[in-house]
């Protein structure tokens, strides 16, 4: 049994296309495709948004599960970012959500954005060297994400200076579909076109 998800090809110079290669590999008669559409993880809510990143993706179906939206949040002053993300993570907590992850763009941000989350915060690291996954609030880079879920997600930066290239458009639809009840996705400056493709019907709008 050999499993995938071409919606969540994140290494950009790896696009296979289709899953037809594998059956001209396997050359057995008893081989076959089978596509399971129905996604269990997340809300109706964040399906339907991360659905509308990917526009010609693969088929997905959600659960009836509700929820509520994805929030799209713009920080006017760049500076303030951190503290915003930390206000929002005192009340998810309050909220229920017991995993949370900061997810960044890159090993570097996190690596920065951890630093100024720890003295706010009781937050920890991922590191592509960690064996043991550990729950709480976590900040990861989005390539570490893949494979993994939350209660929530806050995107740290959305912006159009991170997630631009199209080779990225699987990218940050992996990091929004890591979350179970929660997207907040955070943004300073331009916000990223792939999230401004999405239908604002989808999703609520903030600015602090």
């Amino acid at each position: 049994t050999l499993l995938g998800d071409m919606n969540q090809s994140i290494h950009p110079y790896i696009e296979t296309g289709s899953y037809e290669p594998v059956l001209d590999i396997l050359k057995e008669k008893k081989s076959a495709i089978i596509k399971l559409t129905k996604s269990y993880r997340s809300t109706c809510e964040i399906v339907e948004f991360t659905k509308a990143i990917v526009k010609k993706g693969e088929k997905i179906d959600a659960i009836s599960r509700a929820g509520e939206k994805p929030q799209v949040i713009a920080v006017q002053d760049e500076a303030k970012l951190i503290d915003e993300i930390c206000k929002d993570i005192e009340k998810l907590k309050e909220e229920g959500c017991a995993s949370i992850a900061v997810i960044c763009r890159t090993a570097g941000e996190a690596s920065d954005v951890f630093e100024q989350l720890k003295k706010k915060t009781n937050a920890i690291m991922i590191k592509k060297d960690d064996t043991e996954f550990r729950t709480g609030v976590v900040v990861i880079p989005s390539y570490l994400s893949k494979g993994l879920e939350f209660d929530a997600v806050i995107v740290y930066n959305a912006g159009n200076g991170n997630y631009f290239n199209e080779n990225e458009r699987k990218l940050i639809y992996t990091v929004c579909t890591r979350a179970l009840h929660r997207l907040h996705v955070f943004y300073s400056g331009s916000l990223s076109g792939f999230i401004k493709e999405i239908p604002s019907e989808l999703y609520e709008s903030r600015i602090i």
